[in-house]
Parts: structure tokens; sequence; C-alpha cells
């Protein structure tokens, strides 16, 4: 191997950036006894944002990846640690800080970036008296709150720098403090503020050799929550979305990546999206021929589009990879490793869940919350809503929570879920109802159709499909739209107005005023013939601009719509506007970090 690491890095960020960069630094992660085990590339690019990405050695040369580390990922300057065991230790967030603090002559270290912490082997400061400076951001001080807690549970003597008191800049951290007071010593370091360290009684559990994490709620900072779709699904929360299958699910989810990465506005609401990158696990479509057309049939923005393909294991001889199926059980801090290396990851499609288990029994409750609850706190951690996709189980009976394949422990854990039903008053039609919504207060469910196209390619048309959302809310519930239509036991007032409405309107549009009166004849309540209305995907029009407002059924209407419609620009999906609408600006910066 003739190259070195500079040469690699500079190579390797070349091939990586499109235009300009400047090369910064290039960090060594070793291990106790000073051998290189990876490095740290870290460049800023023309715009003047950060990139920043792990290189490690594969046998035969040097490559973009980190190596992974069973045991947790090493901390930085570990080797240093090791020569002076016991010694006073600061541990910062960056290698840059890192390095500063070390020029002054003082033993420090950091795990990374503010996101690396759950990756990382504290173990190094077991026992030692650590002093953690964090950024002066929110991200920074939540990062410091739990190495913090690592630190204490290692039976360190833990202080924390009150960064606050410092008066930095918002995310300054020890770099810029040092830039200010170019000629500080050890003993200036020493002087630094501190935030005070609430005494919390050690637990008899920890003297008896084990550990549990309790906190004061006291010592609890309230947030609120923070969403992705407002009202239906957060960030840093698992949900769930379930349907039998050719449905629609996977286009939903492609709509929903498309709104993501475009920053774009969700349907009815058209609540503006903040714009994001997004990771999706497929197990049942292929990228090429499926996953990428819908996202370009949806708008999406395919650059900040990721799809997780496998794990690698190793490499062959002939230095091909070794390849298997991700595993939620045993590859959850590779997932975490990937988000790190894409970074901004708003959105994580895992499509469909059953499929990621590994030998998890789906069907039992223990196993299922097992491998569900590190997932939440890798969403929670890393501010991503994580949207599982499932089936539902071939009981064509009970109500819809039950319906869902596998452990009830899937719902429950989820903080939402949702499920995709048919209009079984529109064979076109499909509905994208809520199930629970442990955060949110929004009852209502939405409409679509699942329309068909062709996108063009270099060797030929490709047929695909994208998701047209209704411009209004439905109020029907998940459990009157999966109730089997000829059962006469289980038949609603809304099934009954359902009928009346549709035989009504069967023979060609009719006066609102007239629909209303001949419900209140029939003995249709309000409620129930409003829940009618939107069952059928009826929406009430005007033939003239003073004239009153008409019913007609869906195709009816579209037909009197036709003709009194002004000529529209036909896209190539065979309805009215193009294949790709604008869903949003794409300004502002991203920092990538890992």
């Amino acid at each position: 191997m003739t190259e070195n690491p500079k040469e690699a890095a500079r190579r390797l960020a070349r091939g990586y950036i499109p235009g300009d960069f400047t090369p910064e630094a290039l960090h060594t992660y070793t291990d106790e006894t000073g051998k290189p085990l990876y490095w740290r590339i870290r460049a800023r690019l023309a715009n003047g944002d950060k990139w920043i990405r792990p290189m490690r050695m594969n046998g035969h040369g040097y490559e973009l990846g980190e190596p992974d580390f069973p045991e947790g990922k090493p901390l930085y300057r570990l080797h240093e640690l090791a020569t002076k065991p016991g010694a006073p230790v600061w541990c910062v967030e960056g290698e840059n800080c890192a390095d500063a603090l070390a020029r002054l002559g003082v033993l420090a270290t950091t795990a990374g970036s503010a996101s690396s912490d759950e990756r990382a082997d504290f173990t190094p400061l077991a026992g030692r008296t650590v002093t953690l400076w964090p950024d002066n951001d929110t991200a920074g001080i939540e990062h410091t709150e739990r190495v913090a807690a690592k630190a204490l549970a290692l039976g360190c003597n833990v202080g924390i720098v009150d960064a606050r008191a410092l008066e930095l800049p918002e995310g300054g951290d020890c770099v810029d403090w040092l830039r200010v007071h170019p000629d500080a010593t050890p003993a200036d370091l020493a002087k630094l503020p501190r935030l005070r360290m609430k005494a919390v009684p050690t637990p008899p559990a920890y003297r008896n050799g084990t550990l549990v994490a309790f906190r004061r709620l006291s010592d609890v900072q309230a947030k609120p929550i923070r969403w992705l779709w407002p009202g239906r699904i957060a960030r840093g929360k698992v949900s769930i979305l379930a349907g039998n299958p050719g449905l629609g699910k996977s286009q939903i989810a492609a709509s929903m990546a498309a709104i993501v990465s475009t920053g774009g506005a969700w349907p009815v609401d058209r609540a503006q999206c903040g714009r994001g990158n997004v990771v999706i696990l497929s197990a049942e479509d292929d990228a090429e021929d499926t996953i990428r057309p819908r996202l370009e049939a949806a708008g999406a923005d395919l650059a900040r589009v990721f799809i997780l393909d496998a794990v690698v294991d190793g490499y062959r001889a002939d230095g091909s990879e070794i390849r298997r199926a991700f595993n939620l059980k045993t590859d959850l801090a590779r997932l975490a490793a990937l988000l790190e290396t894409i970074g901004d990851v708003a959105l994580i499609v895992i499509d469909p869940i059953t499929a990621y288990l590994g030998d998890a029994d789906s069907h039992k409750n223990a196993e299922v919350r097992a491998l569900l609850a590190p997932l939440g706190e890798l969403a929670a951690r890393h501010g991503a809503a994580v949207v599982c996709v499932s089936h539902f189980n071939k009981s064509g009976n009970g109500e819809a929570l039950m319906r869902v394949t596998g452990s009830l422990a899937f719902v429950a854990a989820a903080r939402a879920a949702f499920v995709v039903a048919k209009d079984k008053y529109n064979e076109a039609r499909r509905l994208f109802l809520p199930l629970k919504n442990n955060i949110g207060n929004d009852k209502t469910g939405l409409a679509f159709t699942v329309q068909g196209g062709q996108l063009p390619s270099p060797t030929g048309q490709i047929e695909t499909s994208r998701v047209v959302w209704e411009a209004e809310a439905v109020t029907i519930t998940a459990d009157e739209a999966m109730t089997p239509q000829a059962d006469p036991e289980e038949r609603s007032a809304t099934d009954e107005a359902a009928e009346w409405l549709h035989d009504l309107l069967a023979g060609g549009p009719i006066r609102a005023s007239e629909v209303q009166k001949g419900a209140q004849q029939a003995s249709i309540h309000d409620k129930a013939l409003r829940r009618a209305r939107e069952r059928l995907g009826i929406k009430p029009y005007k033939r003239e601009f003073a004239g009153g407002w008409w019913w007609a059924l869906k195709s009816r209407e579209d037909a009197q719509g036709a003709q009194d419609a002004h000529t529209q620009t036909v896209g190539i999906f065979e309805g009215q506007g193009h294949l790709r609408q604008p869903l949003g600006d794409a300004g502002g910066t991203v920092e990538v970090e890992i």
C-alpha cells in the first residue's frame, strides 16, 4: 500500500464532493497502543458547510466508512488515555476541541459529534475525574448530559463547564473560547464556571454490582413534540402504517419521502414540512424499477433519499463485498452510523417491519418490544421519524387494532398507527385513517387514489404510480372502514346513509338542499349524511356562480366538471397537472456530521 492516509483522504473527498473544497483536518482514531483504527476526514465546502466522513482500510486500500466495533467505538486519543491511567481528563464534542485542549497540556478526548455517544466505549474513563465542556447549543448540552450519566455510572467524579456563562455564540465551543483567550493555561481552565451538579444518592442496585438508570422529574426538562407531519407523525418517534397488500402503503411512503425531501406541504391542511433527508429500508420492492420511479412520480428530491441495501460483513479474496440482510436485532448501531454519515435525516421508512426482525418471533410481545424500544431510542436521539410498514393478518373480523400482523406490541409500542383501507363504496378510492395516536389530537383521516402512469428512461417506458390526495379530510373511523359491508349486525348509520345517498344520486346530480330535505325525511342525521358524502367522495359544486350547490356521484361530478372546466395542462399521469409539481423551496444550508 503506497498511498498514505492524507493522500487517500484527499482522493476520496475529491471523488465525493462536487465542486471545490478545502481540507481542514484528518483525525486518527487508534487503539490503546497507538495503532490506527480509522480516520475522520474534515473539509470545508465552497459554500461554507462542513463535510465530515470516516475513512477506513479494507485490505486493498482506503475507503469511506467506519469499521464495525461490536464492543463500542473507541474514544479519540485513546492511546494517551491508556498511558495515563486514572489521570483527570477533559471530554468535549469534536476532535478539533480535543486537539485544542491537548495543545494546552491537558488530557482530552471526545466520542466525536453530538450524536456519537450512543456507540462509544467510555470505559477508559472509569474512576477518573472527568470535566465535560459542551458546545453552546441544545444538542451539545443534551450530548453532555448523556455522557455525564455514563461517566457517573463508571464511578467518575464529573464536572460540567457552564457553556452559557462563557458568552459564546450559539454553537460556540472551546476552540472559540481559546480564540478569545489565546494565552489561557490549564490553571485558567480550572477556573471556568461549572454547572451545579445535583447530588443523587447511589442506588442500592449499584452497590450490589448493577445499575438502574433513573431521574428526578424535577430534573427533566419538558419539551414540545417535534412534528414531521403536524398532528400525525412526530420526529423522534416510531409510527406504524398497516394495510392489506396492493392498497398503496408503499406509495404513501413515497409521497411522504417526496414531501420531506423537498420541504413540501402535507395534504389537506397544507402545513409546510421542514426539509430533510430520508432513509428507506425496503425488502419487497426493487430500487431501480420500483422505488426510484415512484419517488420520481411523487416529485422527490432523489439526492436526499437513501436506500439501505444490505449490511457489509467483510470482503472476499477478490475484493467483492460479503453482504447480508439488515437486522434490527443486531445492526441498529450500523443504522445509527449511517444516520450520522448522511446527516439531517428526518424520516426513516422500514417496509415491511417484519422483514427486519432477524430471528425474533413477531408474535411474541416481549421479543417485539425488545426490538422496538431501541429503535425508538435511536429515533429520539437522531430526531428522525420512523414509519414502519406492516400488513394485516388473515382475520377478516374484529376491530382494526387487532388486524395488524404479529404481536399487538407493534401497535402498542408505536406512538401513532394508521391503516390503509379500501372505500367500500368506491373501488378506486383508498382511505388513510388513524388507528391510534398517543401524542396527537387529530382524529381525521385522508382519502386518496393511486394513479398509474409512465416515466421515460434510456431503456424504455417505466410503469409506475403515485398517490393523489383528496383536498378534504374524512371522518370515517378505521373500524367503520374495515367492517364487512355484508354483515347486517355491524351496519352503522353511516352505512345506511351511504346506501341511501348512492341510490338517490344514481339518476344524476341533485341540489344540496333537496338532498338534505330528503335525508331528514328518511331520518338520516346530519353527521351520518356528512360521513356518507365523504365516503362516496362527493364534492359539492356550483353550476353557476350565483347558483346553489349540487351533489353528484364522483363519476357524474367529474363529467359535469369536464364540461365546465377551462382547458388544463395534461401531465404524464393522465390527469390534470404535471408529473412533478414543486412542493416547496429548496433553500437553506445543510451541515452533515458523523
